[in-house]
């Protein structure tokens, strides 16, 4: 029987087992850096002694907010209801998006699979429907390690790099949950370190300048960059 109590997700962090043992302090603390309360890195495992930073990039890759993909949001707080006798809370809940394992291994900008129901007619009830993202396989440029690559992306993600000008900048600048894809972590975690390491352009040291300027704000310490864009396997 599908109740309400059977559609629940399990929750992703710790639940103490005395809310009234919870300290204001802790309080506070599960509000300004939840990543650290994430059942994953609970135990005496390997995961409890991973580094801060690196939790935090977890959390946020895996279980931060995500943009608006596959909807357009309301804006405000309330609108006028239909028949405009009266006003109702705006309330934007999110498409339900599938992602497949294949999606770390392209860019597709956010998108995934969506599933949704067809309605078949009179008395013939619905049939599940999945809508896919366009994929198509093209060639992209990264100027901080200056190589060209072959991956499958979508209309989206070719949108999304053209606006932040350029392959760089959108993995940069795009926080983890948008560009949800392994190999986008895996390239911004090579180019921060060639960029903390200067190790790139080895044999055009102007040119390692010039690029070295340009991208100088998303210069982290090697300590953290180390950590970016890996897997809870491979941290």
């Amino acid at each position: 029987m599908n109740t309400y109590f059977s559609r629940l997700k399990p929750s992703l962090y710790v639940v103490p087992k005395n809310v009234y043992d919870v300290t204001p302090a802790e309080k506070l603390l599960k509000i300004t850096k939840p990543w650290l309360f994430l059942k994953v890195f609970e135990g005496e495992d390997f995961s409890s002694r991973l580094p801060e930073h690196y939790k935090y990039f977890y959390w946020s890759w895996k279980h931060g907010d995500k943009g608006p993909v596959h909807y357009v949001p309301q804006k405000g707080n309330f609108k006028l209801a239909e028949n405009k006798e009266f006003a109702v809370a705006v309330k934007n809940e999110p498409v339900q998006v599938v992602y497949p394992t294949n999606c770390d291994e392209g860019l597709w900008g956010g998108e995934g699979i969506i599933k949704g129901y067809k309605h078949m007619g009179r008395y013939k009830g619905e049939v599940a429907k999945y809508w896919f993202p366009t994929l198509e396989l093209t060639t992209l440029y990264s100027e901080i390690l200056d190589c060209y690559f072959e991956t499958t992306v979508t209309p989206r993600a070719l949108e999304l790099i053209d606006n932040h000008y350029g392959l760089d900048y959108y993995l940069l600048e795009t926080s983890p949950a948008d560009v949800y894809s392994a190999l986008g972590m895996r390239l911004k975690r090579e180019m921060l370190l060639v960029l903390v390491n200067q190790t790139l352009y080895p044999d055009d040291p102007v040119t390692r300048k010039e690029i070295t300027e340009k991208y100088k704000r998303f210069i982290i310490p090697i300590e953290e960059a180390e950590w970016v864009g890996l897997s809870l396997e491979e941290a």
